[in-house]
């Protein structure tokens, strides 16, 4: 068969240095790779198998041996979307053992994570020196197979030959891994000319336009022309000297460059940009010839580096000094950067490891250590801190955190292994460095891990668990959330009160640990305290408003009268709710203040205080725990608090919801790597509220940074604002604030890469999981475009999730669904998709929402089942009702609820309130058009006044109530199937009867609408 232009010019280049035994080697790894790539084409059009023989050619270049050759022709054999995917053993039968573990090992190098965060050329060599600390998993592949990853470097080098066929999105994907892994990589293995390359390339594609500065003012031509003056200078000093040397100045990359010339914040002369580098004969020679160096300039102090009498890692040796350049010129003063080597050195410091094929002995190469060997049958896994866990073949993240510790198993909320997110059923192997990834609040393990884990002690741990949570269930003497745990190790334990001191909250309390791995939490003036150790610090998470203090004072009027009172309430931490007061025609002062919080060891401190301020004359104070304590005057009467809100709650106002957010977490728990998370549902169920949550308790750990964007305020603003105010959104979350967003005028200029380089290049979340969280984001697709289309934000978030480390967005809103299901570009956040209906409550969580809020409010329990009933468990409506019967039973003095005072409410208030408490159920938030929205509110009319005692209605009496002069019955169908979708209306089993999933919308409907009036509103 007639070879290609690409064969012939790989079995040209082995025949100047194999054998016709290596020679056919070789030809028989062509042959199966062409068999197993056949008919499979590149993105560009040629053959796939062309790229297997580029990069056989690029390792022939440098001499590879005969093998390695052959597993740069087979380094992909073993991926079945690109080949016939022969198994390993088919491989191992025709090449051996070594070959095929070295193509095995090249393809898990393509699956490693970033090594270390990235930062500046100069930081990454300081960095290299520490790497088997730093970057373990680094290491450990290094130690396992270092040619594999010469393999995996070839096959970068000629993927920047062809990645111009790829959209720009996924070649900065591409050249952002390149700079993150293979540019440190390179540098570990010795291969520091390769490493320019990787270098310029990445530098090229990530960014051009500093790339082309670099290039304009510093030509790779012109440097050498520049700087051959001085080459001559020395060359001759060398010449008369007697010693032998060669003399020539060292190329440097175009990216180290334009950093070097920001640190100095000059530009540096051209003669002077690149190093000098001396190569003598000998080891002896090359300290010589730094004694004649600084003869001709003065050595800068402290700047003289012995990589010859400490070697770095990667077995690079070099006398480095720098000195201070000095012809009679401008550039007088300037620093110089000289390199001595002998010629060993040299070619060692260019070629790394592959100098061995140029004749160097292996001793001069770069070390990696021993290989960790695993006991039959099982694994060795390691901490990022390079502790060592032995584990059964198969071991998951799980079982890997429940080995290190069983709270860390409870609390394991996801892991990154190799620095690559991987989801927690995935299979560990041999030398994975796994990181488990936590979350502070009290989660606990999912009942799937059972099904999931290997080891034993991952099983037992996860039954006792909820073993205790179950006994906790029946036996409850403190709620699962009550208190919020401040250590890491213990966050996920069970929670009980202490038989001995019984603390109730606010009472400040302690943790304790005990045998049961129980968290027993005491007062902390509890006798028993000083006898246990170690201690926990806890805190309620909801403290009661049970001591609520009125303090009257008069006082003669005066200048800072005001300031000097709230200063003493401040001094002594107190927490005022109220504040009024009064001048008097007398010319004194009468002032009202409403006091709560834990007030019994600090009032009578307090009163003393205020007692003592000038021309103070009397204070008196009156305690309030009841509303029907409250007199006449009192200023609490309108400052009583009703927690009741429809606005977006958290923190001690997510009340009811704890079940929802935990179903929350054990979907995230599943989402794969490379994955979206899409929250969607009908408007007003508290979306914003769960991811608040979310945001505030579940993911508040070191290993995440959540940054939460509201898109709502962006309605009608550009793309360019929306970009800045995420990285607003990101700066906000980060402790010390960190990189500052570029100025608006600025980022109009190129708004997507500012944004990235802020994403991407922002040490602060360089070693953090990002989650970004947007909000209303079906708002996207109203912003205008400025400087930055919507296709191209959408395709940048799919490669930021796709890239960086796996979940990175979670996308929420009311109508995002049909959005997305318009934008191809956006489609990839349909992959995974949880949806919130209606009753996104269960009836546990829903009565919680009902009855915990005001507990000086009683509801007899036929109400609770009727707000159950009337607003299908929705949140919205629940908080909305209840709101206002605790605001009438304050207003009359009264500390419960009846069935009586619900049907005065349903009877006289629900009816007077207006369209824009129920027009979101018939789709007026999600973007129809006003017919579509008017023919949704018709149909929900016709369901609400047909409605028989068990509330389902046909299609035929809909379509029979006269709706069909407003739309047609195919029209009705669709409308029916968009009520459905939203979660207004319910379909029955057969599809053809539907009602209301809201009978409070179904009351207010019959009380203010017909089918008549909405038809002649549809007409107007």
């Amino acid at each position: 068969m007639m070879q290609s232009g690409d064969e012939q010019a790989l079995f040209q280049t082995i025949a100047a240095y194999l054998n016709e035994a290596d020679q056919a080697l070789v030809r028989r790894a062509l042959a199966t790779a062409v068999a197993a790539h056949a008919n499979i084409d590149r993105l560009s059009g040629s053959p796939y198998v062309d790229h297997s023989i580029a990069i056989a050619t690029i390792l022939a270049k440098w001499h590879a041996p005969a093998y390695l050759v052959a597993v740069g022709l087979l380094h992909d054999i073993f991926k079945e979307n690109y080949s016939a995917c022969p198994t390993p053993e088919n491989i191992q039968e025709q090449f051996g053992e070594g070959i095929t573990n070295l193509v095995q090992e090249v393809a898990r190098l393509g699956r490693l994570g970033p090594i270390y965060p990235v930062q500046k050329p100069d930081v990454w060599l300081d960095s290299l020196d520490h790497m088997a600390e730093r970057m373990p998993w680094a290491s450990l592949a290094l130690q396992r197979a270092p040619l594999a990853g010469v393999v995996k470097i070839a096959d970068r080098l000629h993927n920047f030959q062809s990645l111009d066929v790829l959209p720009m999105e996924r070649q900065r994907a591409f050249a952002q891994s390149v700079m993150d892994i293979f540019v440190p990589f390179a540098d570990r293995l010795g291969m520091r000319a390769v490493k320019r390359q990787l270098e310029d390339e990445s530098f090229k594609i990530l960014q051009p336009e500093k790339y082309e500065q670099a290039q304009v003012r510093y030509p790779a031509i012109k440097r050498q022309e520049a700087a051959e003056p001085i080459v001559q200078q020395v060359q001759q000093v060398f010449n008369d000297s007697q010693l032998s040397a060669l003399v020539q100045s060292k190329p440097v990359s175009y990216m180290r460059l334009y950093y070097q010339q920001v640190e100095q914040q000059k530009p540096l002369p051209i003669h002077l940009s690149q190093p000098l580098l001396i190569v003598t004969e000998t080891k002896a020679d090359c300290y010589a010839a730094l004694g004649i160096i600084h003869d001709i300039w003065p050595p800068e102090q402290e700047q003289m580096v012995d990589y010859i009498a400490a070697p770095k890692p990667n077995g690079y040796r070099a006398l480095h000094t720098q000195v201070r350049y000095d012809d009679g010129g401008q550039y007088s003063g300037q620093s110089l950067l000289v390199l001595i080597q002998d010629e060993d050195m040299y070619l060692i410091g260019e070629y790394g490891l592959t100098a061995v094929w140029m004749g160097l002995p292996p001793d001069l190469m770069p070390s990696f250590g021993e290989a960790v060997d695993a006991p039959p049958g099982m694994i060795s896994l390691f901490t990022p801190a390079r502790d060592r866990h032995d584990l059964p073949e198969g071991a998951t993240p799980v079982d890997f955190a429940y080995t290190v510790h069983s709270s860390l198993g409870h609390q394991c909320t996801g892991a990154v292994v190799n620095g690559r997110m991987v989801s927690l059923n995935h299979h560990l192997e041999h030398g994975d460095v796994v990181k488990i990834l936590t979350s502070t609040a009290s989660v606990g393990p999912s009942r799937e891990w059972l099904e999931q884990v290997q080891t034993r002690k991952a099983r037992h741990r996860i039954r006792l668990w909820f073993r205790n949570k179950d006994s906790e269930n029946q036996n409850m003497n403190l709620p699962a959330d009550a208190v919020t745990i401040f250590s890491l190790t213990e966050a996920g334990l069970p929670q009980r009160l202490a038989g001995c001191c019984r603390p109730q909250p606010p009472d400040p309390i302690v943790g304790y640990v005990n045998r049961r791995n129980n968290v027993v939490v005491h007062a902390q003036e509890c006798h028993n305290v000083q006898s246990l150790k170690p201690l926990v610090k806890v805190e309620w998470n909801t403290i009661r408003a049970a001591h609520n203090i009125e303090v009257e004072i008069t006082a003669v009027d005066r200048a800072g009268l005001v300031r000097d009172i709230s200063q003493e309430i401040a001094n002594d931490n107190v927490n005022m709710i109220s504040f009024h007061a009064d001048s008097m025609p007398d010319g004194s002062a009468r002032i009202r203040l409403g006091l709560s919080g834990s007030l019994r060891e600090g009032l009578q401190a307090l009163l003393t205080h205020l007692r003592q301020v000038r021309s103070v004359r009397n204070v008196t104070t009156q305690r309030l725990t009841k509303p029907q304590q409250l007199t006449s005057n009192s200023i609490l009467d309108h400052h009583f608090i009703n927690p009741y809100t429809l606005n977006p709650v958290s923190g001690k106002g997510f009340y009811g919801r704890w079940e929802e957010l935990r179903t929350m977490v054990e979907n995230l728990r599943g989402v794969r790597p490379g994955e979206a998370v899409l929250l969607w549902g009908p408007r007003r169920i508290g979306k914003t509220s769960l991811l608040l949550q979310f945001q505030q308790n579940v993911m508040s750990s070191d290993d995440y940074l959540l940054a939460f964007v509201d898109m709502q305020p962006l309605s009608g603003r550009s793309t360019t604002a929306f970009l800045l105010d995420i990285m607003h959104a990101i700066r906000k979350e980060l402790p010390d604030k960190g990189m500052r967003p570029p100025p608006p005028n600025r980022l109009r200029r190129d708004p997507l890469g500012h944004f990235r380089h802020y994403i991407e290049r922002n040490p602060a979340l360089l070693e953090r999981h990002l989650v970004l969280i947007l909000d209303e984001f079906q708002l996207l697709a109203g912003l205008t475009e400025d400087g930055v289309s919507l296709a191209d934000i959408n395709r940048y978030f799919r490669s930021l999730i796709q890239h960086r480390n796996g979940l990175s967005i979670i996308f929420s809103g009311g109508g995002v669904l049909d959005r997305l299901l318009q934008q191809p570009e956006a489609s990839f956040m349909l992959e995974v998709v949880r949806h919130q209906k209606i009753e996104c409550l269960d009836t546990i969580s829903a009565r919680r929402l009902i009855t915990e809020p005001v507990e000086r409010i009683q509801y007899d329990p036929d109400v609770v089942t009727r707000l159950l009933d009337l607003t299908a468990r929705h949140p919205y409506y629940l908080q909305w009702i209840c709101g206002e019967l605790v605001s009438r039973a304050d207003q009359e003095q009264r500390p419960f609820v009846t069935t009586l005072h619900l049907q005065q409410l349903l009877e006289e208030w629900v009816p007077q309130q207006g369209e824009q408490f129920f027009s979101h159920l018939w789709g007026s938030s999600i973007g129809f058009d006003r017919q579509t929205l008017l023919q949704h509110k018709l149909i929900l009319t016709a369901v609400s006044n047909l409605a028989p005692a068990d509330r389902w209605v046909s299609f035929d009496a809909i379509a029979a109530s006269g709706v069909l002069e407003a739309m047609g019955e195919g029209q009705l169908w669709h409308n029916l199937q968009n009520l459905e979708k939203m979660d207004t209306l319910e379909i029955s089993a057969n599809e053809n009867n539907y009602c209301l999933r809201m009978p409070l919308c179904e009351q207010w409907l019959k009380e203010h609408y017909t089918v008549t009036r909405v038809i002649k509103e549809i007409t107007w």
